[in-house]
């Protein structure tokens, strides 16, 4: 497969205090390890009530809003509202390093 698409999908309920710094790293490695590659971030919004829908936004992120609660049906719901030939997702609050993310990604489009 040539040029695989990539899609960052977060699942996200009232994290205004750790998204930024999520989409921060996410744009880091998009536009550095992963320039070559049509890289789309997905923040799929659980009903937040705080400023989180339009940190994303400000980030560039696409915000896609899940109506049904629970973190599993928002990453379910921006997973499936991703067109792309791979998926990573993490959680808003910054626990994983999404800067890790293009190790992962290479691996697979290697193999």
């Amino acid at each position: 497969m040539s040029n695989p698409t990539l899609s960052f999908v977060i699942p996200c309920l009232n994290e205004e205090k750790t998204l930024p710094y999520v989409l921060k790293k996410i744009i880091t490695i998009k536009e550095n390890e992963l320039k070559e590659f049509n890289v789309r971030v997905i923040v799929s919004d659980n009903g937040s009530t705080d400023k989180s829908v339009e940190i994303a936004q400000e980030f560039g992120a696409e915000v896609v809003h899940c109506k049904t609660r629970g973190y599993g049906a928002a990453l379910d719901f921006g997973i499936r509202n991703s067109d792309s030939d791979y998926n990573i997702f993490a959680d808003a609050d910054n626990t994983y390093d999404f800067l890790e993310a293009p190790k992962l990604f290479y691996k697979f489009i290697r193999e």
